[in-house]
């Protein structure tokens, strides 16, 4: 049988003798800061197959001027209405395997064991460095389904908006929250704020310029957004969720404005928020970094500058287990003397209530 793939692509790295001898040696790249799960949405655990969301509104128009020709009130015909929506997680999974014959003419052949132990590479410099890349990548993997889950995402070639060469499987286990976003905006147009610089055909044409700064078109943005929300949003502390290319914009046109920045407030926990009108601004950099990688035509991007508006209660994410959602398994086997990772999670995004929403792309 053939050695499997390198999970770790060291052929650049040049091997004659001893150099660099373990994983602690090299230097890491650093991984992405994104903010918390649980700062961004509602975590539903439990959630182990297709599960009922019911939504019940409120009563209607209650109260008539009373009759003067009966005894007894008319029976009213108002009613309250119901909304029925579902959690239907989709198991997420992936495998890496590692030979120990693929370690053996680059520097990883120090970290190995003798005789039969030289082919577990459990507990090894290799396996650890391994096991925390795959966990980083589990966490993107979660943002980008939960976000950006498409059921009927396909590559640009064949009609759809992902770069090509990127198998739409990666994408396809669930509507994430952006597909839902649009089907609410199309329903709603009044609920979503046009950014036109989505339109530019090109990097340079998408751009924000001195001109838009001067307009103050983020800032016009997110008080529409606020102006047109349904009244009742108003007490359920919404807030605004941006890419970090509107929160950039945002932060310069508060600097060209009589040159201070007016856009922080400082936490109790001592780090600086951005904020507009009152109501808290978290930049989301994992949506411009996915944008970026994703849906890139090659000349633009696929509506680069995103934004939206509502409660993270409105915002759910379905799993069996949020431990799920971090955890992955390692060992090796003796049978092929090889070295696995498996993960495997399940999870749904779901918006709640759909008036709770404003959106801008």
């Amino acid at each position: 049988m053939a050695l499997p793939a390198n999970i770790v692509d060291l052929d650049p790295v040049d091997f004659c003798g001893k150099q660099v001898m373990s994983f602690k040696e090299a230097l890491w790249t650093q991984a992405f800061e994104d903010p918390q799960l649980s700062e961004l949405l509602t975590i539903i655990p439990g959630v182990k197959a297709k599960q009922q969301v019911v939504i019940l509104g409120f009563l209607g128009l209650l109260g008539k001027k009373a009759s003067t020709t009966q005894c007894a009130p008319e029976a009213s015909t108002q009613e309250i209405p119901s909304v029925q929506k579902f959690y239907d997680p989709a198991n997420i999974e992936d495998r890496f395997t590692e030979c120990w014959k693929n370690l053996l003419d680059k520097f990883t052949v120090w970290g190995l064991g003798n005789g039969l132990k030289k082919a577990d590479l459990t507990g090894t410099d290799f396996a650890n460095f391994l096991e925390e890349r795959v966990l980083e990548s589990l966490r993107q993997a979660v943002y980008r389904i939960v976000w950006f889950g498409d059921t009927a995402a396909d590559n640009i070639a064949d009609g759809g908006n992902l770069t090509a060469g990127i198998d739409p499987l990666y994408f396809t286990a669930i509507d994430g929250f952006w597909k839902q976003f649009y089907a609410i905006a199309t329903a709603n147009p009044s609920q979503r704020v046009t950014i036109a610089k989505n339109a530019g055909a090109s990097y340079a044409l998408q751009a924000f310029t001195p001109t838009d700064t001067t307009n103050q078109v983020v800032t016009g943005y997110l008080q529409s957004m606020i102006t047109n929300m349904d009244e009742r949003m108003a007490g359920m502390s919404p807030k605004f969720f941006v890419t970090r290319s509107i929160a950039e914009q945002y932060r310069a046109e508060r600097r060209a404005f009589a040159n201070i920045d007016l856009a922080y407030t400082r936490t109790e926990e001592g780090w600086d928020m951005l904020e507009f009108a009152g109501y808290p601004v978290i930049v989301l950099n994992f949506e411009d970094r996915m944008i970026k990688e994703y849906f890139n035509t090659g000349v633009a991007w696929y509506q680069p500058h995103r934004i939206y508006f509502t409660p993270i209660t409105n915002l759910h994410l379905a799993t069996g287990e949020e431990g799920e959602l971090s955890t992955l398994k390692a060992w090796f086997r003796d049978f092929d003397m090889q070295y696995y990772i498996d993960i495997l999670f399940s999870v749904d995004a779901l918006v709640i209530e759909d008036y709770k929403l404003m959106v801008g792309y």
